[in-house]
C-alpha cells in the first residue's frame, strides 16, 4: 500500500501481512510545502516495475516516481499543473491508445482536469 501524508510532505510504502496489519517499509520526501494529496500506480516506462504518480496540492504539480525494482522508487519527472490548481487526485490509463499510460489529474479549485499524455 502507498499513502500520501500531506502534513509531513511524504509518501510511504507499507507492506501488508495478510492479517490486516501493515508496517512502513520506506517513506519518501516530496519536498517542503508539497502536501501530497494522492498516489496512483502504473508502469509508465514499460519495464514491468510499479511506478507511482503523486499529486502535490501544495505546489500544484504531479510527480512520477519510477520503480527501481527492489521495492524502492526514484523521483523523476515533475509536471506543473498551473497556478492555484490544487490537484487532488489522478487517474491512469492509455487515453490516446498509443500503448503508453497517460495521467488525468483532477483539480480542486477551478473545476477542470489536466490531461498529461505520454509520448514515447
Amino acid at each position: 500500500m502507498v499513502i500520501a501524508n500531506a502534513n509531513k510532505n511524504t509518501i510511504c510504502i507499507l507492506k501488508g501481512y495478510g492479517n490486516g496489519s501493515f508496517t512502513v517499509v520506506q517513506c519518501y520526501s516530496t519536498g517542503l510545502g508539497s502536501a501530497p494529496s494522492s498516489v496512483s500506480v502504473g508502469d509508465f516506462n514499460q519495464n514491468n516495475q510499479t511506478d507511482l504518480v503523486v499529486t502535490e496540492e501544495g505546489i500544484n504539480t504531479a510527480v512520477v516516481f519510477y520503480g527501481v525494482g527492489n521495492g524502492t522508487f526514484a523521483k523523476s519527472n515533475s509536471y506543473s499543473l498551473g497556478y492555484n490548481s490544487h490537484p487532488v487526485s489522478a487517474a491512469i490509463g492509455d487515453f490516446d491508445n498509443d500503448g503508453w499510460l497517460d495521467i488525468v489529474v483532477t483539480n480542486d479549485d477551478w473545476g477542470y482536469v489536466d490531461v498529461l499524455l505520454q509520448n514515447c
